[in-house]
């Protein structure tokens, strides 16, 4: 009978956490015209219009067209993104180990119930 009940426990979990994926995944989809209204009040902002100009200017300036210009532009930037990623990664990756050794190093001090203090693997 226990088992019954098990089996049916995590069935109906299983089945609650499909509905749970289909949910945030169902959620995550835009509707295509909010995403045509979105793309179109880019092309009003000033940040954007600066952009286009300085890569006209650049397609001019090495004979590109403006199409070659924007993704030599959009290129460039993006793997400058990924590397800042990577250094930030990196860094706090660094920062964590040398906590964790911080931590390693330190004596484990006792409470007076006799029960090992875990709240150090808890922060």
């Amino acid at each position: 009978m226990l088992l019954e009940i098990c089996q049916m426990s995590e069935l109906h979990s299983m089945e609650a956490f499909k509905a749970l994926n289909t949910a945030v995944v169902a959620g995550k989809k835009k509707k295509p015209e909010l995403l045509n209204e979105k793309l179109q009040s880019f092309l009003h902002k000033p940040s954007i219009q600066f952009l286009m100009s300085a890569i006209q200017s650049y397609a001019s300036s090495r004979n590109l067209t403006f199409e070659k210009a924007s993704l030599e532009v959009i290129q460039g930037f993006r793997e400058l993104d990924q590397l800042w990623d990577q250094i930030i990664y990196n860094q706090n990756l660094d920062e964590i180990q040398a906590e964790l050794m911080f931590e390693i190093q330190k004596p484990i001090s006792q409470p007076s119930s006799g029960v090992p203090n875990t709240s150090n693997f808890l922060a």
